[in-house]
């Protein structure tokens, strides 16, 4: 007995000493994290401070910027605010000259106006002009535009919405910059982002959070927010995007202006400032640049100016992305007015259907094109719930490192709350979340919910197939219609709240589809919402989200514009913008409606 009891107590002598190891590791494993998380607050404080210096400097100099009233009546004035690109051009020839509001930094707008700059060169362009140079001829020559803060200048910070890449100046302008400059444009205004631009409302800690000018209380799109936005106000005749899941279409559609994506290889994302490694170096769904404006015309003039190999002759081979296939403006395409073409259209889906006004908005662009003898048939789209699955699939493949990596200094803001939650959270957890959704009757939810695992290397090399699969199918609607564009919504409501995007996320399936696939599309202005329109009961989804959009609806979104979305097949973007412009010539919606008044 005594010998058991001795070899018990060596044996918990012997014990002790791991327990005491593994206790002291995980104490110095919490105690690291605490100290950790001690210091990314300090430093997250002393950045805070340096981003109110940087914007109370910013502000400063803007406040500084001594524009001259014009010398032109309140008509003349009012002609040029409204006027789109072709129009400025005229107006230039007449020498009248733009005016600058100053609301850009009261509506989150803008992040910074290159007054000076610009004024230098306008000047240069008069002097060009002057001497009838043929320079004169290029699509942009003179022209006043705005860039998404996303795109590299010189002198100026791509912060993405990140509090600590406000000193990340760049040191020479970017390759679409320069694309840009090389044809006279003047580039005058940067503006605003969501933090990491890929949220499809725009805010952030360092310039704030972009305002609807229709209704400050809506949110302006997102990720080209601000550009949206600009252009709506008056403050830009036109200026570049980028669109990743609908980050030019949204912004257009919730102010109301034109937006157009080419496929992803017909312009260049050369000079689009790097986010992180781990997400530029991502290939599964791709970027497209393009650009944001007044009119079909405008959109078409930065369309040659960004694709025609023309004006990318003098360019160096590592400048412009020597992969991209460099294709001749087809101008049979782009002119086309035949009578008795082909087209198709939907105006809701079912897996989450779009608001009553939406599909108001495309009722009437079918009728318009009925109308001059075209033929219409309604289509109907395959696998879209996969094409659901599959974009939720590729934002999370990486467990959102790439965005964590361009953010590592900093939080997130609230609007990335559920994908940290789809992130973060163990798979395990997720599937008794998915089973109680289930249970509760949120079967979409619980479905995506188990869809959104960081992937293997093998699982999103099936993803990739899958998606290449789907584009077959999808160029196979075009065929088996007989069909040249579609016709469809360009969102699944026009803007809501600010912050509705953390609980309404299933309405941005209307434009990331197109991106999954990668087909050139655009939008345009058709009407408003009407009064009985301010409700989402017509969905035949009843989950949490539909919900959701129901309540945003009735917070008084009457008379807010809504677009229609058009979509060609790859390389098609002549045929896309031709249709786009047959459309806005029998709608003409900014004959009948007035740009917004800024409060």
């Amino acid at each position: 007995m005594q010998i058991q009891v001795r070899r018990l107590l060596e044996k918990q002598v012997s014990l002790k000493y791991p327990a005491y190891a593994i206790g002291a590791y995980l104490g110095l494993k919490l105690t690291s994290s605490i100290f950790r998380s001690i210091v990314k607050r300090v430093r997250m404080l002393i950045q805070k401070k340096k981003v109110r210096e940087f914007i109370q400097q910013r502000n400063a100099n803007l406040q500084n910027i001594n524009i001259p009233t014009p010398n032109l009546s309140e008509e003349v004035i009012n002609q040029v605010l409204n006027s789109d690109i072709t129009q400025l051009k005229s107006c230039l020839k007449q020498k009248k000259q733009p005016v600058v509001q100053q609301y850009g930094v009261q509506y989150g707008i803008i992040t910074h106006l290159k007054y000076d700059e610009a004024i230098q060169a306008a000047q240069e362009c008069d002097r060009l002009r002057q001497d009838n140079s043929p320079l004169c001829q290029l699509p942009l020559f003179g022209i006043p535009i705005s860039m998404k803060e996303t795109f590299e200048e010189k002198g100026y910070p791509s912060t993405v919405g990140s509090s600590f890449r406000i000193n990340l100046i760049s040191e020479e302008d970017g390759f679409c910059v320069k694309l840009l400059k090389s044809g006279a444009a003047i580039p005058f205004l940067r503006t605003n982002v969501p933090q990491a631009a890929m949220l499809f409302e725009s805010t952030n800690d360092v310039y704030g959070r972009v305002q609807n000018p229709w209704d400050r209380t809506k949110y302006a799109g997102g990720s080209s927010g601000g550009k949206g936005a600009a252009v709506a106000a008056r403050m830009s005749p036109g200026g570049m995007g980028s669109d990743i899941g609908g980050s030019i279409r949204i912004p257009a559609a919730m102010c109301g202006v034109y937006g157009f994506k080419p496929t992803a290889q017909r312009t260049f994302m050369s000079g689009h400032t790097v986010y992180s490694e781990a997400f530029n170096g991502q290939r599964t769904v791709l970027c497209a640049t393009g650009p944001i404006g007044k009119s079909v015309d405008g959109l078409v003039l930065f369309f040659r100016q960004l694709s025609d190999p023309q004006y990318l002759q003098k360019f160096n081979l590592f400048e412009k992305d020597p992969f991209f296939p460099l294709l001749w403006i087809n101008e049979a395409e782009l002119g086309d007015n035949k009578k008795q073409r082909r087209f198709g259209y939907f105006k809701t889906l079912e897996y989450f259907d779009c608001t009553l006004a939406n599909q108001r908005a495309v009722e009437i662009a079918v009728e318009k094109l009925r109308a001059q003898g075209h033929q219409l048939v309604e289509i109907t789209l395959p696998n879209v719930e996969l094409i659901s699955e599959g974009f939720i699939q590729f934002l999370v493949a990486d467990g959102f490192e790439g965005i964590y990596d361009l953010l590592r200094q900093e939080d997130t803001i609230k609007e990335y709350m559920p994908v940290n939650f789809f992130a973060s959270t163990p798979a395990g957890v997720k599937n008794v979340l998915s089973f109680l959704l289930k249970i509760l009757g949120q079967k979409s939810t619980a479905k995506l919910l188990a869809k959104t695992n960081r992937l293997k290397v093998e699982e999103l090399h099936r993803l990739q197939y899958q998606i290449s699969d789907l584009q077959k199918q999808y160029l196979r609607v075009f065929d088996d219609y007989q069909i040249e564009a579609i016709i469809c919504p360009s969102f699944g409501s026009p803007a809501l709240a600010h912050s509705s995007s953390v609980d309404s996320t299933p309405i941005c399936l209307y434009t990331y589809i197109w991106n999954y696939i990668n087909l050139p599309c655009g939008v345009l202005p058709v009407t408003k919402v009407l009064k009985n329109e301010q409700h989402f009961k017509n969905s035949r989804n009843k989950q949490l989200p539909a919900k959701r959009v129901d309540f945003y609806m009735s917070q008084n979104t009457e008379g807010l514009p809504v677009n229609i979305q058009v979509v060609a097949p790859p390389f098609k973007e002549e045929t896309c913008l031709n249709v786009m412009k047959m459309l806005d010539e029998q709608i003409q919606f900014y004959k009948h409606n007035s740009y917004p008044k800024l409060k």
